[in-house]
């Protein structure tokens, strides 16, 4: 029939790039909240949750979640990493 085509295999840094970048897509393009806290864990269970995304997981923890604590955490830890 046809030959198979080989696939590149991914670079960690880029799975963890595109986990936390889909956390950071649900939340601010398509305000899917639960969704993109599952995204937002996935990328902390994996380090993989950089300056920007902690930044963004404070700010819905806080803002659609009403947890101040574990949001403010999430933002010094951001801050903590030059965002």
């Amino acid at each position: 029939m046809g030959t198979k085509r080989k696939r590149n295999k991914r670079s960690n840094v880029t799975d963890l790039e595109t986990i936390y970048n889909r956390g950071m897509q649900l939340y601010l393009e398509k305000n899917k909240i639960n969704e993109a806290v599952e995204w937002f864990k996935k990328a902390q269970e994996s380090n993989g949750l950089f300056a920007p995304a902690a930044y963004y997981y404070g700010v819905l923890l806080i803002e659609e979640r009403g947890d101040i604590e574990r949001g403010n955490r999430y933002l010094d830890k951001a801050a903590e990493d030059g965002y």
